[in-house]
């Protein structure tokens, strides 16, 4: 407990000395006067005459200390005591328990997407074949008139075909058409497809009922499966039931080959038109509450786009929920063949507007693929081929977030509090307290609170109240007072936790929620001195004297009797007991005094109804000092402290108030003999 010492500069002992001196020197004169003229009237002879002697006394003030109730508290020095604005006594505890910002809490987890699309099957646009016509004169040799029944065979090679070198086709077909001018009818047609660079067979068919003269019929050949190269022959045999011709002019046969459409391959070298692909991913937010729109602080958005096919591809990435000035975040990238392009964007400028307003709420990725066309040479590609893309959000932080916030409930960490308990008040208990739990709310968000005060006095308090919604420019005071915890004070604790839980958002409400908004919340206990003491124990004011140990060695020397007064008025409405503590060390006063006056007794003042004191009581003792106690002026500086013990009040409250004051007053007496030699 810190003390503050006064330390006492009067010399009110040494102008005693002096006077003492002077009375010595006066008297002594005189004396001699009255012997002479007394020897002279009697005219007779006289032995030696002695040195004159007598008592005197020297009144030495050793404290004179009003203790008023406000400056005791004051020097108790007590965090936890004070006085109140009409400077009655109080106790008090007062402590900002924890301030939690909203702003660590504004985050997203990290976002991570691979998406993966293969070309398919690649539709192409290939060459078209030219007709191939033979004449009757080229097939048969014979002349006009009749004609028999004849066999005959022609071929059909189509030119080296520009779209494409080879391919395996998908889903696909070649139609070869036959148009039958001979004037003959054919009874049997078929067909066989050659390739004329591997030189195998592809594939073959024939029309049933064979081809009247002058009709044209299509067969239909399947290539699915099929590899076939850039040039083909095309071999029809033929069976005419003969007729006859009058004449052979324009007497011919013309067949045409086309490929089917569409037509898809699913690998090959060709070439290839513009090929758009267009593909979704969707990613759940990692969110509990629903974002209307969030402005984003920090956040980064990186793409890895890999063109894995063989022509150069434009890859447009759009993520719509990512809104600066009015318009969705796009990027595009022209990715050479076979290569890799990573595009970084800071995204901090963004907000974020889910279009999805269900949780978990999900954001869009939209991949655009323009493959440019090969033409007028050929790649090779493959529907295995693949564009890929990595998208990454990071760091994703937000400076306002407006949505509707789930009830969420937050455990507190438990936090550990200790109280400084006055000394001598271990004993007190505080009979009329309250505590205040204070939550200033800085957010919009309203709440609910369930918070235990555990004390390590076994006693423990549970706390429960609504928090209401504020805002970081004007926030809400929420006081939820308990105000009547006497019994969980007693005895006064020197340390209690607080744990519990916190629960904000209804799940209905839209509000605005700001990096910036805040949560803080404070404890204070408060009690008015009003006691019910039991026996306790406080340590007074340290005062001093100087002394001249010179002068005063001289009267000690001469010692006849040293007395102790003291007086101590009291307006407590406590009884009390002052032991008197005097030591030339002050560091050691109370743990080691060199000399203990007391205990002194004094009754209780009297008290109203309410336990206040209405009047002061004194008592005053005198102590016989002997020669030892007496050595303790000797020293240079006298110390002098007081052990006030607070007595019992019986079990009933009393209450101390500003009015309340001790006095302690102590002088000491010394009688001395002088003897004329000093």
């Amino acid at each position: 407990m810190a003390r503050r010492i006064k330390r006492r500069n009067g010399r009110s002992d040494e102008r005693f000395i002096d006077r003492v001196y002077v009375r010595i020197g006066s008297k002594a004169l005189i004396g001699i006067v009255v012997a002479i003229l007394f020897l002279s009237l009697i005219q007779c002879s006289i032995e030696k005459p002695e040195s004159p002697s007598w008592v005197t006394s020297l009144n030495l003030p050793l404290m004179n200390r009003q203790y008023d109730m406000p400056e005791l508290i004051e020097r108790i020095d007590e965090p936890t005591l004070s006085v109140d604005s009409l400077g009655n006594p109080q106790f008090l505890y007062e402590q900002d328990l924890d301030s939690i910002g909203v702003g660590p809490s504004m985050t997203v987890s990290d976002i991570s997407r691979t998406v993966s699309e293969a070309l398919g099957e690649i539709q192409v646009n290939l060459d078209q074949i030219p007709p191939s016509t033979v004449s009757f004169a080229d097939l048969l040799s014979y002349p006009i008139g009749v004609i028999p029944p004849v066999s005959f065979d022609f071929i059909h090679d189509t030119p080296v075909m520009t779209t494409f070198d080879s391919m395996t086709i998908a889903v696909g077909s070649i139609l070869i058409s036959i148009q039958n001018n001979l004037g003959l009818t054919l009874d049997t047609v078929s067909i066989e497809l050659f390739d004329l660079v591997t030189f195998l067979p592809i594939s073959a068919g024939m029309m049933p009922g064979g081809l009247p003269a002058g009709a044209t019929d299509t067969i239909e050949i399947p290539l699915t499966n099929n590899t076939i190269s850039n040039r083909l022959r095309l071999q029809v045999h033929a069976h005419t039931i003969g007729g006859t011709l009058l004449s052979l002019s324009d007497k011919d046969i013309t067949t045409q080959i086309f490929f089917s459409d569409p037509f898809t391959i699913s690998r090959g070298s060709v070439q290839i038109p513009e090929i758009t692909k267009n593909f979704v991913e969707v990613v759940a937010l990692d969110a509990a509450h629903r974002i209307d729109s969030a402005t984003l602080v920090t956040g980064e958005l990186k793409l890895v786009l890999a063109n894995k096919t063989g022509v150069s591809a434009n890859m447009i990435v759009s993520l719509p929920d990512f809104v600066l000035n009015g318009a969705s975040l796009t990027l595009s990238s022209q990715v050479a063949a076979s290569s890799v392009d990573t595009i970084l964007v800071d995204v901090s400028a963004y907000t974020l507007a889910p279009s999805d307003q269900t949780l978990p709420q999900d954001i869009s990725i939209l991949i655009d693929v323009v493959i440019d066309s090969s033409a007028p040479g050929t790649v090779t590609i493959s529907a295995t081929d693949t564009i890929r893309v990595i998208a990454s959000i990071r760091n994703l932080s937000f400076d306002r977030i407006k949505g509707v916030f789930s009830s969420v409930t937050t455990i507190l960490d438990p936090i550990v509090e200790t109280i400084d308990i006055p000394t001598g008040f271990d004993s007190v208990q505080l009979t009329a307290a309250t505590l205040t739990l204070g939550i200033e709310n800085g957010s919009k968000l309203s709440g609910s609170l369930n918070i235990v005060v555990n004390a390590n006095n076994g006693k423990s308090l549970n706390i429960t109240g609504t928090i209401q919604p504020g805002s970081r420019l004007a926030p809400q005071l929420t006081e939820i007072v308990e105000s009547d915890i006497a019994a969980f004070l007693n005895p006064i604790p020197s340390e209690f936790t607080v744990s519990g839980s916190v629960t904000f958002g209804d799940g209905t409400t839209v509000v605005e929620v700001t990096a910036s908004d805040f949560i803080r919340s404070s404890i204070k206990i408060e009690s008015p001195l009003e006691l019910a003491i039991t026996s306790s124990t406080v340590e007074g004011d340290i005062s001093s004297s100087t002394i001249d140990t010179a002068d005063i060695k001289i009267i000690t020397d001469h010692l006849i009797e040293a007395r102790l007064n003291a007086t101590i008025t009291n307006r407590l409405p406590l009884g009390l007991t002052v032991n008197l503590l005097l030591s030339g060390d002050s560091a050691t006063l109370y743990s080691a005094p060199e000399l203990v006056v007391g205990p002194i007794t004094v009754v209780p003042s009297p008290v109203d109804v309410n336990g206040i004191a209405i009047d002061s009581v004194s008592s005053s003792v005198v102590i016989v000092l002997d020669s030892v106690d007496i050595q303790i002026l000797m020293n240079d500086t006298l110390y002098i402290g007081q052990l006030i013990t607070l007595q019992s009040a019986g079990g009933q409250p009393v209450r101390l108030v500003a009015a309340d004051y001790i006095i302690v007053n102590a002088s000491a007496e010394i009688d001395y003999k002088f003897n004329g030699e000093f």
